[in-house]
């Protein structure tokens, strides 16, 4: 097994999600062959682990009534999602981004722990739209009032169900991702929305300093 074949099932072994017994034991060996893909089966676990601390964590928390009910009919209106287009499976480096980024959210909120009760009602405007193409941030990018796509070509409105959880992550996280925000010398955090979806996997983040 090649390392780019170990990186088609890192993430599913990581998961401990389905894998065939012959590809889950090549995946194994090559990981203990390979120092490097060792370490990068160990980062997706670590990942995987504190995604899944997090959703434990929130699980009991609820949205209102209303809100989940305005979601619903808004992520579930037909005319909202006809004739998008189809989005490719994305390039290895275009993961390993989305990846980080997702990453380096999680462990901020986990490090610094987000204020439980308030809830942000979700416009279904401001909802980032699959993407089929990644860059770089962008100067301003997830404070202008729309939320920044952290999963390539997903439609959150196609999601069952969404939690809006106000953060305030330190500005050192933001500047691993190259934002605008990470450069203020104004204050050591700053304040965020960032959708989770129901398996505790960060998939949006907007600012709101």
């Amino acid at each position: 097994m090649s390392c780019e074949d170990f990186e088609d099932g890192v993430v599913d072994l990581a998961r401990d999600e389905t894998l065939g017994e012959a590809e889950r034991e090549e995946v194994l060996a090559h990981a203990e062959a390979c120092l490097r893909c060792a370490a990068r089966l160990e980062d997706e676990r670590a990942v995987t682990s504190g995604l899944r601390a997090f959703a434990a964590r929130t699980a009991a928390a609820e949205a209102p009534p209303r809100v989940e009910a305005a979601l619903r009919r808004a992520f579930r209106d037909p005319g909202s999602v006809a004739d998008r287009p189809a989005t490719g499976r994305p390039s290895r480096p275009v993961e390993l981004l989305l990846l980080a980024a997702a990453a380096v959210i999680l462990a901020a909120i986990v490090a610094v722990p987000p204020r439980t009760g308030r809830w942000q009602e979700a416009v279904p405007g401001a909802l980032p739209a699959p993407t089929t193409e990644a860059a770089a941030p962008e100067s301003g990018a997830g404070e202008n009032g729309e939320f920044v796509s952290l999963s390539y070509g997903e439609d959150l409105r196609e999601l069952d169900s969404l939690q809006v959880v106000s953060v305030e992550l330190p500005r050192t996280a933001l500047a691993a991702l190259g934002w605008p925000a990470a450069d203020s010398p104004q204050t050591e955090s700053v304040r965020a929305e960032v959708i989770v979806g129901h398996d505790g996997v960060a998939r949006a983040i907007r600012f709101v300093d």
